[in-house]
């Protein structure tokens, strides 16, 4: 995933100094990214089996999901993905 192909949605907090963005767009690879949760550390880091399926972590432990055009989200809104 290439930063410079990447368009960040609303800023809706931080951790740790990073931001975290309610949804992250890459056009690259035509996917979209919402933000789930925070991930749960421990002493050896952020394990990976905490992650369920189309999650993916990113430093410093924020989970985003990938998801898919007219998908439900967790908050009972419909995706919709707008392509240009």
């Amino acid at each position: 995933m290439s930063r410079s192909n990447l368009r960040y949605g609303h800023r809706i907090g931080s951790l740790y100094g990073k931001p975290i963005f309610d949804e992250i767009n890459d056009q690259d690879n035509n996917a979209r990214l919402v933000f789930v949760r925070i991930a749960i550390g421990d002493t050896d880091g952020f394990p990976l089996d905490q992650l369920k399926p189309n999650e993916v972590l990113f430093s410093p432990g924020i989970i985003y999901r990938k998801v898919s055009v007219g998908e439900i989200s967790e908050k009972g809104n419909t995706v919709v993905v707008m392509r240009r």
